[in-house]
C-alpha cells in the first residue's frame, strides 16, 4: 500500500497504527525533553482517554492533546505543536493536538460534569482552538482519501496569529455537536487525564 498524508511542510509515508498507551509514555517523555511545558496544561481528552478507563470501548485512530493556556507565546507554542507531531508519527500514531484557551476549555469541562451549555449563549470570539497547519492530505494507492483546509467554505472564520499557526473559530459548532452525540450514544462519560499528574497506570 502507498500512503502519504501531510499537514501543510508535514508529511509522512508511513501509516500510523491505532493508538497505545505505550506510544503516549514515549510521547510524552519526548516532548517534554524538548519544551518546557510548565505554561501549559496538558490533557489527554477524547476516545483515546475514554479508552484508558474502560478499555471495553472501542478502539479509536488517535490521541487528542488539549494544551490549555490564555497567553501562549505563539512562536514557542507553533514549535511545540510541530514537534508534537513529528514525534506521534516517529511513535506511529496520530496525534491531534491544539493550543486551547480557558474559555473553550471549561466549556468542555461543563460537558464532561454533564451541563450543556445552551449553543447561543456560547462566545463565539472567545471559543477557537490553535492550530499549527492550514490543510490536511491523506492520499492510499495515489487516491485522495481524506482532505481538509482551512480555506473550505464552511472554515472560513480563522487568522493567522504568527506564521503556520492559526485561530480557528468554526470548530463550536462542530465539536459541540459531536460532543454532545458522543456522551448521548456513551461513548464519552467525561474522562480526560491531566499528563503532569498521572502515573499511567492504566489496564488496556
Amino acid at each position: 500500500m502507498q500512503f502519504y498524508a501531510a499537514w501543510d511542510d508535514i508529511s509522512t509515508t508511513k501509516a500510523w497504527s491505532r493508538p497505545n498507551l505505550h506510544q503516549l509514555i514515549l510521547w510524552w517523555n519526548d516532548i517534554q525533553k524538548l519544551h518546557n511545558l510548565d505554561d501549559y496544561e496538558v490533557y489527554l481528552v477524547g476516545g483515546f482517554a475514554e479508552y484508558l478507563h474502560n478499555p471495553t470501548l472501542p478502539m479509536t485512530w488517535d490521541m487528542d492533546i488539549c494544551l490549555v493556556s490564555d497567553n501562549p507565546n505563539y512562536n514557542e507554542l507553533k514549535s511545540i505543536l510541530d514537534d508534537s507531531l513529528k514525534l506521534a508519527l516517529h511513535h506511529n500514531f496520530l496525534i491531534d493536538i491544539k493550543g486551547v484557551p480557558t474559555y473553550t476549555w471549561s466549556f468542555f469541562q461543563k460537558l464532561h460534569s454533564g451541563e450543556i451549555p445552551p449553543k447561543e449563549k456560547i462566545d463565539k470570539e472567545q471559543f477557537y482552538l490553535l492550530k499549527n497547519y492550514k490543510k490536511f492530505v491523506k492520499y492510499i494507492d495515489g487516491e485522495l482519501d481524506r482532505e481538509f483546509s482551512l480555506n473550505e467554505d464552511n472554515y472560513k472564520n480563522w487568522s493567522e496569529v504568527t506564521d503556520g499557526l492559526y485561530k480557528d473559530f468554526n470548530h463550536y459548532s462542530l465539536l459541540y455537536s459531536k460532543v454532545i452525540d458522543r456522551f448521548n450514544d456513551g461513548t464519552y462519560v467525561g474522562k480526560i487525564v491531566d499528563l503532569k499528574t498521572t502515573d499511567f497506570n492504566f489496564v488496556t
